[in-house]
């Protein structure tokens, strides 16, 4: 859904297209085997954790060099927080053990594979904490953005923006 927002939003063509095309890729990638996943993750992990870091870095700067930052203000939550957190984390974690489970046998053994996992939970833990800091200081302005962290990119110019679109 995302790669389709993306598309439409950038090229000016239907969303279909986007996840389409994200579709294609991810077919290629799998019809040619658990390496070519591996690959492909090696490439684009380090590539999104690190735009994604830097453009909430900026941002962070920027807003607190600027007083006029919108910070957001949160509706009442309704429901049950609780549930809500276990079910987000329970659906983010089924799509993450497939793309990781076959990492495990590529470990050279068990104290290398749970500290890369320790690692790689700092690291994402970290940088998720970034990007939600970020989008709390720009507040209102991506609220109602189906694609937040395009908006934060788009405010660092246009060469950041293209940066971030292609990673």
């Amino acid at each position: 859904a995302g790669a389709g927002q993306l598309v439409s939003e950038q090229f000016n063509v239907t969303a279909l297209v986007g996840v389409g095309l994200t579709s294609l890729g991810l077919l290629v990638a799998i019809n040619w085997g658990i390496d070519s996943i591996l690959l492909v993750n090696k490439f684009l992990v380090p590539i999104l954790m690190c735009t994604g870091s830097g453009i909430s870095i900026a941002t962070i700067f920027s807003c607190l060099r600027d007083s006029g930052s919108s910070v957001l203000v949160a509706p009442q939550a309704q429901g049950s927080w609780l549930l809500s957190s276990i079910l987000y984390v329970s659906y983010n974690s089924m799509i993450a053990l497939t793309f990781l489970a076959p990492l495990g046998g590529e470990s050279q053994s068990e104290g290398a594979a749970k500290g890369g996992g320790w690692l790689g939970g700092l690291i994402l833990g970290v940088a998720s904490n970034l990007i939600a800091i970020a989008l709390y200081l720009k507040g209102n302005t991506v609220l109602e953005s189906q694609l937040p962290m395009l908006i934060l990119a788009r405010g660092h110019g246009p060469m950041v923006e293209g940066i971030y679109v292609f990673s």
